[in-house]
């Protein structure tokens, strides 16, 4: 992709290789691409997704009179910035795991469509250790390590994560 400079808080459909199109509200771009992820279905924000840079294709902003830029203004929708640190992986990972309970993380490289949802237990420059949650909202045993540099995707705060962390809670009661 060619270099390209993204304006905060403004729409984005973003593009990548073997990838579905992303849209969203972009809050923060460094090695990673942070947008305030938006449901091209029902057109409303839900939760964010962080892809590396390097992965995005093409990234087109939404213009004045495009439909995804007039059904923003319509339903006068606004982005939610975390405090999350775009910076490298490592940063990523340990700033989102504050913003929100639950991660999900992508290696689209090695395993094609499999999302592995949890939470970091330990974070280092190479590696981070995961302690995963299973589709049922229950924690599963033992942990799974993950190369920082195979991570492609990681989506957190979005309703997914939040039901299953909600679940997990209720059963701890």
């Amino acid at each position: 992709m060619r270099k390209t400079t993204f304006a905060p808080g403004v729409v984005y459909r973003i593009e990548r290789r073997n990838n579905r199109r992303l849209y969203g509200f972009v809050v923060g771009a460094g090695e990673w691409v942070l947008l305030n992820l938006l449901d091209s279905a029902m057109w409303v924000t839900n939760g964010y997704v962080a892809v590396r840079l390097r992965d995005v294709d093409t990234a087109e902003e939404s213009v004045r009179g495009s439909f995804s830029a007039d059904v923003v203004r319509l339903k006068r929708l606004r982005p939610k910035r975390p405090r999350v640190s775009v910076k490298n992986t490592e940063d990523l990972l340990r700033s989102a795991a504050v913003a929100a309970p639950l991660l999900s993380i992508e290696r689209e490289h090695d395993d094609r469509g499999v999302a592995w949802i949890g939470r970091p237990v330990v974070l280092g420059p190479r590696e981070a250790v995961f302690k995963l949650i299973d589709t049922n909202g229950k924690w599963m045993a033992g942990t799974m390590t993950i190369k920082l540099g195979s991570i492609t995707r990681v989506d957190f705060g979005g309703e997914y994560e939040s039901l299953l962390h909600q679940l997990n809670e209720r059963r701890a009661l």
